[in-house]
């Protein structure tokens, strides 16, 4: 009777321990962030925006975002809305 029990507790103590050695603390993932981060690169991203008055007439304007990398410390972000 106590030997299945003994088997499952080690068995269950193993299993806590083993997925611990796995766990990453948030420094080690924001490192991998940072190293998988395109860097010196220029990235473009476009966003559509639909304004809307009380008389129900609708229009749409795009907002252009672009992100110059010129170093790692070095970022200019441009805005700028597409008429």
């Amino acid at each position: 009777m106590k030997k299945p029990v003994i088997i499952t507790l080690v068995v269950l103590l193993m299993l806590v321990f083993t997925v611990q050695a796995f766990a990453l603390t948030a420094d080690e993932i924001l490192d991998q962030m940072e190293e998988k981060r395109a860097v010196n690169t220029t990235q473009k991203s476009v966003g559509k925006m639909t304004l809307s008055d009380d008389k129900g007439k609708e229009e749409i304007r795009d907002l252009v975002c672009i992100q110059l990398m010129t170093l790692k410390i070095h970022k200019i972000v441009l805005l700028y809305f597409d008429f």
